[in-house]
């Protein structure tokens, strides 16, 4: 299987479960809004209660002529216990509210996220497609402005690979060779089989300090650096350790003779 393919799989099983995870979000959401609207109901009929109470009250005090009877401490004691719940209530409201918000926003990021995700893979598989014919060649003599890249490239293959095929397209990539450092080579082949005849045949380059290559894109790249700092974080352990098709090859083995 392709490493797109693995890739495109993984982030189809990443957005169904953010989408699962979006639903129960909306969910909480829905039972959040339904419990303030509950709330809020509940206030507006306190809020009457307490009205009903002080209107009566104050009816039973003028009845009453000053004299603190025990319906009108009744009625008091009601009343204070009703604003104590009112104001619980409208904390509650206020918590849910909250609640609700940070839901939301947690759902809305998630799928930006998820978009984001998606977008970066779609591109990247097509980034690796358009790729998929070319290989690099690293240092590679490079005669600047005054180079037919092409015929130089041709001419390398035949040479040090005995390669006498076809390829399609040979240039130089980079600033230039500033500092003597000369710029890689991007090689576009006609197929994929040549070009894995080709890189095949890399070991009689040893000695050279010329390397063929894949044609990474930067998101391989940055993985291919992650996994290099594995394989010396191992050999500096004494360890058994190689980079074989992209990732990190380690044993435990130690290389330390006691």
């Amino acid at each position: 299987m392709l490493q797109a393919d693995i890739e495109r799989r993984k982030c189809a099983e990443h957005r169904h479960k953010l989408e699962g995870e979006n639903k129960d979000l909306k969910e909480q959401v829905l039972t959040l809004q339904h419990l303030m609207e509950r709330g809020q109901q509940e206030l507006v009929a306190l809020k009457h209660d307490i009205g009903q109470l002080k209107a009566a009250g104050e009816k039973n005090t003028e009845t009453a002529k000053g004299k603190e009877t025990t319906q009108v401490k009744e009625f008091q004691e009601t009343i204070k216990n009703l604003e104590i719940k009112e104001n619980q209530l409208k904390d509650q409201i206020e918590e849910v509210k909250t609640w609700s918000q940070l839901v939301s926003r947690s759902t809305s990021e998630q799928r930006q996220a998820l978009e984001k995700h998606v977008k970066f893979q779609i591109k990247e598989e097509k980034d690796q497609q358009d790729k998929a014919l070319n290989f690099i060649i690293k240092g590679l003599r490079d005669f600047g402005e005054r180079e037919r890249t092409d015929i130089l490239t041709r001419d390398f293959l035949k040479d040090q690979l005995k390669w006498t095929g076809y390829i399609q397209q040979a240039n130089r990539i980079g600033k230039g060779i500033e500092g003597g450092r000369d710029r890689h080579v991007r090689v576009v082949m006609r197929n994929i089989e040549d070009k894995q005849a080709i890189l095949k045949s890399r070991g009689l380059l040893r000695g050279t300090h010329i390397y063929l290559d894949e044609d990474l894109t930067f998101a391989q790249q940055e993985d291919r650096k992650k996994e290099w700092e594995k394989v010396k974080k191992a050999r500096e352990a004494g360890k058994w350790a190689q980079l074989r098709n992209g990732k990190a090859q380690i044993s435990e083995y130690s290389t330390n003779k006691k």
